[in-house]
């Protein structure tokens, strides 16, 4: 019997998630600020969103490591482990975040300004912390399906979409609190088009990924993929995963761009399934990993 990996389980999957939507969010902050040239909904809402679930990520890998012994060990030696250097590529980008969240907050009715070194920094952190999501598990090599470089691709792609996800959902609230803020909502049609990009890039990389797995030397990893396609975690990975988390939203945004509107009800839907399909991804990846000590019996 192959022997599947127990140790990273729903904790790790929702740390990676928060910290993927973190990045994802503050991204869209990022691209939304240069692309109209300051102050604007999408950005606000980005930055409201990345420092709260990047807290929450930090929060849910302190209490994974159960003791705080181990969080302050893996932040005082930065070079021990990818986790180590993990906590402070998050500290950093919590740092910038948390700054960012506070001028937002203080602004309220006046005009955001930012400082663009602090935007570059924080997007560079940003970038750093979605890809490190996947490096995390790349480096773990007694697990084969986790060692491709695709896993990180594959996490940074997913926590632009996440946050994105967030993003839409976030401003629908705001703009429902907000009146004057209906007219900017038009914007969200650029992240309907950049979302539908990032899902077809997402889908080539997991194609590729598990394509590449499926024909690897290493039985754990094929017989992980077999898992994801055909075994236990079949049902989710289709269903949950391909339909809800990836195909739904895709229709929903493409008719929502193609036909130039904005409803609030089918743009949080696609939100809420790209926030689904984020969280199960993580989960499947982690669940469907197999020791390489793993043999089959023929």
């Amino acid at each position: 019997m192959p022997e599947l990996q127990t140790s990273w389980g729903w904790l790790i999957a929702v740390y990676l998630f928060l910290a993927g939507i973190s990045a994802g969010a503050y991204i869209c902050a990022f691209v939304s600020w240069l692309k109209f040239k300051g102050d604007n909904l999408i950005t606000r809402v980005g930055l409201l969103m990345a420092a709260p679930c990047l807290g929450l990520s930090i929060l849910f890998l302190f209490f994974d490591l159960e003791k705080p012994a181990q969080f302050m060990n893996a932040f005082l030696r930065p070079y021990s482990s990818m986790i180590s250097v993990g906590t402070w590529v998050l500290t950093i980008f919590f740092v910038v975040c948390a700054y960012q969240w506070l001028k937002c907050v203080a602004a309220r009715d006046k005009t955001l300004k930012e400082s663009n070194v602090v935007w570059f920094v924080g997007f560079i952190f940003a970038v750093l912390a979605a890809f490190y999501t996947g490096v995390l598990l790349w480096e773990m090599r007694g697990i084969p399906f986790w060692n491709s470089v695709l896993i990180p691709l594959l996490f940074l792609t997913s926590a632009i979409s996440t946050g994105i996800g967030a993003v839409l959902i976030g401003a629908t609230v705001y703009s429902s609190f907000k009146k004057e803020a209906e007219v900017d909502a038009n914007d969200l049609h650029y992240l309907y088009k950049a979302d539908l990009v990032i899902i077809i890039v997402e889908a080539v990389i997991l194609l590729a990924f598990l394509f590449a797995m499926g024909l690897s030397s290493s039985p754990a990893a094929v017989n992980s993929v077999q898992i994801l396609l055909t075994g236990s975690l079949a049902p989710v990975f289709w269903i949950v995963f391909i339909v809800v988390g990836l195909a739904l939203p895709f229709y929903l945004e493409w008719s929502l761009y193609r036909n130039r509107v904005n409803k609030h009800l089918s743009s949080t839907i696609a939100a809420s399934c790209l926030l689904i399909g984020g969280l199960t991804l993580r989960y499947l990846i982690l669940s469907a990993g197999t020791f390489s000590t793993f043999t089959p019996l023929l």
